[in-house]
């Protein structure tokens, strides 16, 4: 199955993190999470709009602790936060550990922003290109195999599937 929705990627990390956990690599922090009420309130108090990605996370969970990366609680963010040189920008969240940023505008918008240079970004992308493949890499180093036979027999199917959508089957 493919992970398409913010939801289930969610699902997925989180399954991920639990089998790290279960290996004893370390202690992820997932949340209680927010309600749709909850984030309007906070865009009519901010004059702002959350990105939709996010949105959609604080709906699983209200923020994450998950080694280098960290996802910001709602009530830490405030779209009138400014941070470094990134004027008109909000920090919703850290990852790498070195000062790289997730940061948001009042547009609704995200971007990743890492020692001065800031690319707009959006968080379902943002989780397959850091988060899922940071885990997918800790995973196979401290489980070996047993995960890496998984990801081949998943990365099998996709590639099965894709050939019959081509033919028409």
């Amino acid at each position: 199955m493919s992970e398409n929705t913010v939801r289930e990627k969610f699902i997925k990390i989180r399954k991920m993190c639990d089998r790290l956990e279960e290996a004893g690599v370390d202690q992820y922090g997932f949340y209680p999470p927010v309600t749709e009420a909850d984030i309007h309130r906070w865009e009519e108090k901010n004059n702002a709009k959350l990105p939709d990605g996010l949105k959609e996370w604080y709906l699983c969970s209200d923020g994450a602790d998950i080694t280098s990366f960290q996802l910001y609680p709602l009530n830490r963010l405030s779209a009138d936060t400014v941070i470094g040189g990134y004027r008109g920008y909000y920090p919703v969240g850290s990852y790498i550990g070195d000062g790289a940023m997730l940061v948001a505008d009042k547009e609704g918008n995200l971007y990743t922003a890492d020692h001065g240079d800031i690319n707009k970004s959006d968080f379902s992308g943002f989780l397959d290109w850091y988060l899922i493949d940071f885990l997918a890499d800790e995973l196979y180093t401290y489980c070996g195999d047993e995960y890496e036979s998984e990801t081949k027999q998943a990365y099998n199917e996709a590639i099965k599937n894709a050939f019959l959508k081509v033919i028409g089957r």
